[in-house]
């Protein structure tokens, strides 16, 4: 049985736990001890699905993410805790086994960071011992494995509604702990509409504002880079957009001239 308890946030993922459950259980059934799905009011099958490959599934209303990790952490039963996205799943036969020795042999670890940019490998290279800017490159809770002892004595912030692992990494460094990337990898495949894009800009930006103690930006200065993205730049767009298919245009005679001329 693996040393790894790992909590999934859930709503209306049935698709993207399809896909990435049975390959999670596959590849990593000697590593996971449990899944746990933190299910918030789902009203597809993401919950049956869930049930079909054994996890424990948890209910939660009024949800934030904070609230879910909480809740889902809270019923782990093991002290090593994979945070997860029904829309992430990690790479690598060593992925669960580098994250545990990481944890093994440095008392003060309260979690790991995983790769999936080229800027977090480039991160992991020059500062391989510790994660230095904790609010901007501290955890990402769509793939981070935690020390359930040390969110035991601090918890995840339930009353941000985003960026609540920056926030976590911040406050246990805070308080002497360590936050590392280590370079096991995850893929992200989160694919979202305009509506889910605009509302995560939203809550990840006033979330980011309250950590970081911004003030407000100037109404002028709002009106006046949304008038600039509407006008000019989207001009810019256009122009741009039309010289690239000028260009692919070109090619794609070049293609057929060549074709044509090639006999079998």
């Amino acid at each position: 049985m693996g040393h790894v308890s790992v909590v999934i946030r859930n709503k209306n993922e049935s698709d993207a736990l399809g896909k990435m459950l049975p390959m999670l259980f596959h590849y990593y059934k000697d590593d996971i001890a449990e899944v746990i799905v933190v299910d918030n009011q789902s009203t597809d099958n993401s919950v049956e699905i869930a049930k079909q490959y054994g996890c424990k599934v948890i209910a939660i209303d009024k949800f934030t993410y904070g609230k879910a990790l909480n809740l889902g952490i809270g019923h782990a039963i093991h002290n090593y805790v994979l945070l997860l996205s029904a829309h992430a799943l990690p790479i690598g036969a060593s992925f669960f086994k580098t994250a545990i020795a990481a944890f093994e042999n440095d008392r003060d670890l309260a979690g790991v960071r995983f790769v999936n940019s080229f800027a977090n490998y480039q991160d992991a290279y020059n500062s391989p011992d510790s994660i230095n800017n904790p609010l901007k490159k501290g955890l990402m809770n769509a793939c981070a494995m935690i020390n359930k002892k040390v969110w035991e004595q601090y918890p995840f912030d339930e009353s941000l509604g985003f960026s609540e692992d920056k926030y976590w990494s911040a406050l246990v460094m805070k308080h002497g702990y360590t936050i590392k990337n280590i370079t096991e990898t995850f893929f992200y495949f989160a694919k979202r509409d305009q509506t889910a894009s605009i509302n995560r800009f939203k809550n990840e930006s006033i979330a980011n504002g309250i950590i970081n103690n911004h003030k407000p930006t100037s109404l002028l200065k709002v009106f006046l880079s949304s008038f600039y993205a509407m006008t000019i730049d989207n001009v810019m767009t256009f122009l741009k957009r039309i010289g690239y298919e000028a260009k692919l245009l070109k090619a794609k005679l070049a293609i057929r001239k060549a074709l044509k001329r090639h006999k079998p």
